[in-house]
């Protein structure tokens, strides 16, 4: 996304003000998207709420102009859920500037394909629980 925020102006804020998290301007595309997930989305979703694996995420948060699809403020991780629309050559453009910018401001971004969640769902949960404190991670186990 051209003309967003530098990594510096979202880290100043984040860190200081904490406006650019959750930004009014955003909050109906935010429920928009949340509305219009995808399948993909849904079933990570159902993983994830609720602390299933420990920790708090998030879905829809704006950070800055951004909106990535779950994030975990605690760890600073992101987790992205990629349709056959990042495959476009100004998609996955816009992706890389995006997540220079979030990298930018100490986010660690995990990217699956809907494919993959959607065929193996544990072995998405397996990658994630990896960026996750191992005190966490030993008393979820999900079942197949």
């Amino acid at each position: 996304m051209r003309g967003s925020f530098s990594a510096e102006e979202i880290n100043n804020n984040i860190m200081y003000k904490n406006h650019f998290i959750n930004i009014k301007e955003l909050k109906d595309l935010r429920r928009q998207l949340r509305k219009n997930s995808t399948e993909a989305e849904q079933i990570l979703w159902t993983h994830l709420r609720g602390s299933k694996l420990g920790v708090k995420f998030c879905r829809q948060l704006s950070i800055g102009r951004y909106i990535p699809d779950f994030c975990c403020r605690s760890l600073r991780l992101i987790i992205e859920v990629d349709g056959d629309v990042h495959n476009t050559p100004e998609t996955l453009e816009n992706d890389s500037i995006r997540s220079d910018v979030l990298e930018g401001i100490e986010y660690k971004i995990l990217r699956f394909t809907n494919q993959e969640v959607l065929t193996n769902i544990y072995k998405v949960l397996s990658e994630i629980k990896k960026y996750l404190p191992s005190h966490f991670c030993s008393s979820v186990t999900p079942h197949p």
